[in-house]
């Protein structure tokens, strides 16, 4: 299976018609802006949120959030709820994440997730590592 038809699968739009990107990489087409990975931090950890297209063009944000995260002190509350896309580069920084908290005595957790990052998340192997299970 080559990479478009992963993404074709994973994002269920049957083509990569370039939805979502021509407000720039992270941004909806109609040109506002999504909280990327917002990284806000608390007593009880930090939060990430990923945008709703989360690949290779936002990854280097994704993977500099994440490195702020493992930095930071507690666990790390992931939410992909208004994610409609993303790509094993994302998940990739994810992975990384979990691993260096895991490292570390800390978690990794998925507060929410929508359908189609939970799809890809199972269609590319990276269940086990983000949730341990």
């Amino acid at each position: 299976m080559s990479g478009e038809d992963v993404n074709d699968r994973i994002d269920g739009a049957g083509e990569l018609d370039g939805a979502g990107l021509a407000g720039g990489a992270g941004e909806p087409a109609d040109g506002q802006t999504t909280d990327h990975a917002d990284g806000a931090s608390g007593p009880a950890g930090t939060s990430l949120e990923l945008p709703a297209v989360a690949d290779i063009r936002v990854a280097a944000e994704i993977q500099a959030r994440c490195q702020a995260a493992l930095d930071s002190t507690g666990d790390v509350t992931v939410s992909a709820a208004s994610t409609e896309r993303v790509d094993a580069a994302v998940l990739q920084c994810l992975a990384a994440l979990a691993n260096g908290l895991h490292q570390g005595g800390r978690s990794l957790h998925l507060a929410e997730s929508s359908e189609a990052f939970d799809r890809a998340v199972d269609v590319l192997g990276f269940r086990r590592v983000l949730t341990g299970s």
